[in-house]
């Protein structure tokens, strides 16, 4: 399970606007679940970014990688991948039902590690 400082809708209209969410990785894409929002009202077919990062401090190590690509509501046009998703167990801390599926499409992912 993945817990990032995210920028899934850092790009949606060109605004800086970062968001918490509980995601995972489907392949090489990264999934989640929302609701009604800018997420998913413009969110579909728009560039973005999602960010995780961690940190050892005792032992002054870290890492970050950052996927780049573009968000797709995963619908029932996409059953089979609609189904896999629902089995995944992507439980959301935030209230609300988040009744509906997203995925960033990577284009591109790179990563750093620092320290030990």
């Amino acid at each position: 399970m993945i817990d990032p400082i995210d920028g899934t809708s850092n790009y949606v209209r060109h605004v800086p606007i970062w968001a918490s969410l509980v995601a995972l990785m489907d392949g090489d894409d990264v999934v989640f679940r929302t609701d009604h929002g800018m997420k998913l009202d413009e969110g579909p077919r728009a560039p973005a970014c999602f960010e995780i990062d961690a940190f050892a401090r005792a032992d002054r190590a870290g890492w970050s990688v950052v996927v780049t690509g573009r968000l797709e509501e995963v619908t029932a046009y996409d059953a089979d991948r609609l189904h896999r998703l629902a089995t995944l167990g992507v439980d959301p801390w935030a209230e609300g039902e988040r009744r509906h599926w997203m995925r960033l499409v990577a284009t591109n992912i790179t990563g750093r590690r620092i320290g030990a």
